[in-house]
């Protein structure tokens, strides 16, 4: 992109791993495609922690919070920052079956538009197939 400001961009990732214990913490800044087809810069961090309970139980929380902005002011209102807390709770039933329950909150607000804030609460539930057991 011609006269884009994006002299800097990389990942930093700290990832840590115990018997009962796993900590991810991502910082970066890079250059992605937004729902507009536009190509935006994206400073974000991420936050995952997971702490296995007993055997068959672990759970964990999850944040993330990212700012993006428009590449030689091709749409500002695409700009915005955005936060999603997790908290969940895995309960497996089988080594590659697990039921989940967890709530997430997201926050986002626009820069340049008319809508100032959107916000959401939800509640999840569901059950998910993974193809490395757990335990």
């Amino acid at each position: 992109v011609d006269n884009a400001d994006s002299n800097f961009l990389g990942n930093l990732r700290f990832r840590s791993q115990t018997e009962r214990n796993s900590i991810i913490v991502d910082v970066g800044r890079r250059l992605t495609p937004n729902a507009s087809g536009y190509v935006v810069l994206r400073d974000e961090i991420r936050f995952h922690f997971t702490r296995r309970l007993t055997e068959r139980v672990s759970g964990g929380l999850a944040f993330r919070a990212s700012e993006t902005a428009s590449l030689d002011d091709v749409n500002t209102n695409d700009d915005r920052t955005f936060a999603r807390f997790q908290a969940f709770l895995d309960v497996a039933m089988t080594p590659r079956l697990y039921f989940q329950i967890g709530i997430d909150r997201i926050r986002q607000r626009f820069v340049n538009s008319e809508v100032d804030v959107a916000e959401a609460n939800s509640i999840r539930i569901g059950v998910f197939y993974r193809a490395q057991p757990r335990f």
